[in-house]
């Protein structure tokens, strides 16, 4: 196997710092097959990324872009003049993290006329972000997919099907006795072994679905409970209105919940949020009350372009 087949990747880092490995290109040959298949893409689209140059789906927007010989752009969404940059591209594929999606609705469809497919991953879709795209870019077509560095595509979606991931072709599944879903498939870095993909889901058969309930490292154990933080962040994000929104643990062992966000939650008719907390508490009854909430004006992100939640717990101090 010559040394140019092999490509040199990283983990998105989603709750810690990102880690280097080795994939055949090949793998990623047959991801782009399937994903060009499952969404009914173009050999000519014009591509773009919006994400962090350290993400995992930059380069691989890059690499489809090298096999098919068509035009690519990759824009940083931390550097202003990507945005701008975007436009002036006139892409007709864009592909993001649901973080960045409100960032391509202030551009709006009369400076994206050419956008046809949105195509977004890395994360869970917030509730009616739909709305806000389709009133902004008519034309637009979501979809959404599901996978890691280690394991390219694994499921597909949209708004309407949401919270089941179909698996894309040729995808084998099966869960751990701690939930976590574990793939093997030709796309994944390994195809002959099963990847621990360390999220924890729930499996639906005939046909075969998975519903993605959090990431097994960011369980929160309180009452001798286990709690899944991601579905409540984007209630309480969805809810509120807010940019971004993050459950944080706080305390060795954890006694204490803060909810820390960006953005501007709503007039609270207390001092102490107390009728914010009811509303959350009538939502998540399991859910423990949230001690305090922190506004955080610059949200810390990780190379990745995730939330930084270890800077989370060191602003709570």
């Amino acid at each position: 196997m010559s040394a140019s087949s092999i490509i040199s990747i990283q983990t998105s880092g989603s709750t810690g710092p990102a880690r280097q490995f080795d994939r055949d290109e090949i793998t990623w040959r047959k991801s782009l097959e399937l994903e060009s298949s499952v969404f009914g893409l173009d050999d000519q689209e014009r591509c773009c990324v919006l994400a962090s140059p350290a993400h995992s789906l930059w380069r691989y927007v890059h690499f489809r872009a090298t096999q098919k010989n068509c035009a690519v752009l990759g824009a940083d969404p931390s550097r202003l003049a990507g945005l701008h940059g975007i436009a002036e591209f006139a892409p007709t594929l864009i592909y993001t993290l649901p973080d960045f999606v409100p960032l391509l609705i202030r551009l709006g469809a009369g400076r994206l006329a050419n956008l046809r497919r949105l195509l977004v991953g890395g994360g869970s879709w917030p509730t009616g972000m739909e709305r806000l795209v389709y009133s902004a870019m008519p034309r637009v077509e979501i979809g959404l997919f599901y996978g890691s560095a280690e394991c390219s595509f694994i499921g597909h979606s949209s708004p309407s099907q949401l919270p089941w991931y179909r698996l894309f072709p040729g995808v084998q599944v099966k869960a751990t006795s701690e939930g976590e879903l574990c793939v093997r498939s030709e796309m994944t870095a390994s195809p002959e072994q099963w990847v621990n993909t360390g999220d924890c889901v729930e499996l639906c058969e005939n046909p075969m679905r998975i519903r993605l309930l959090g990431r097994h490292a960011r369980l929160l154990r309180f009452r001798g409970e286990w709690l899944h933080p991601e579905p409540i962040e984007d209630w309480i994000r969805s809810r509120f209105a807010l940019e971004q929104c993050a459950l944080v643990a706080l305390g060795d062992p954890p006694s204490r919940i803060a909810l820390f966000y960006s953005g501007e939650l709503p007039q609270s008719e207390s001092k102490d949020f107390g009728d914010l907390r009811g509303q959350i508490a009538l939502a998540w009854p399991r859910l423990p009350q949230i001690h305090r909430f922190e506004r955080v004006p610059d949200w810390p992100r990780l190379a990745s372009g995730k939330a930084d939640l270890e800077a989370l717990r060191l602003w709570a101090g």
